[in-house]
């Protein structure tokens, strides 16, 4: 319908976004601290991944973001944010193959069901889209146009805190909780229409 268009712009610039304030972050720990953090206002998780088929040497490249954002100081006017959707979902995944680009994207409003976690530790779904830990290891579930790619990531070294242990405040009150990891190993599967192939590659994880 045309109302629902017409409607997000206008919440949009009708809404007061305050920053909450939060304490010092402490030491980061992984496998533990790759799970969602409910006191953090905004969250996101993205991954890179340089792929080959292992048959072909034909090249892939996947990006895929998950973010959250939670709306409990958020107001449109008198009303909060909370009453609609809490959290905001949002979602985005790019495929590159040798010869073409394919993005797609999601956000969970207003169905408040497409997207959300499951048990304590981190499994993200997003319809059928996914991104959880087990272990040390990764796993990323994402599709774009006829693809889709089901990726098991396992790090291959330590994580890299970037700023003081992991907290980069860029100025003061804006405090982001960092990690990543580079160098992760890659393997899994790409479904290319009907075509299954397997491959394998490295890539880059990170958590802030």
């Amino acid at each position: 319908s045309l109302f629902l268009p017409l409607l997000l712009p206008a919440m949009a610039s009708c809404t007061r976004h305050e920053l909450r304030a939060e304490p010092l972050g402490q030491a980061i720990s992984l496998p533990q601290d790759h799970a969602p953090h409910p006191h953090a206002q905004t969250e996101w998780w993205h991954v890179h991944a340089d792929l080959v088929d292992v048959q072909t040497g034909e090249p892939a490249y996947v990006f895929a973001a998950f973010l959250v954002e939670r709306t409990d100081l958020d107001r449109v006017g008198p009303i909060p944010v909370s009453l609609f959707v809490n959290p905001f979902h949002v979602a985005f995944v790019k495929i590159q193959t040798r010869d073409h680009t394919w993005v797609a994207d999601r956000e969970n409003f207003p169905d408040l069901i497409a997207a959300h976690f499951v048990g304590e530790d981190l499994d993200l779904r997003h319809g059928d889209w996914r991104i959880a830990t087990g272990g040390d290891s990764l796993t990323l579930e994402v599709g774009a146009g006829r693809h889709k790619m089901s990726l098991r990531l396992d790090p291959t070294g330590e994580p890299v805190l970037p700023g003081d242990g992991g907290l980069v405040e860029l100025r003061p009150g804006d405090r982001h909780m960092w990690v990543q990891q580079e160098g992760v190993a890659v393997e899994g599967r790409w479904q290319d229409g009907r075509e299954t192939r397997w491959v394998t590659g490295t890539g880059f994880v990170k958590h802030q």
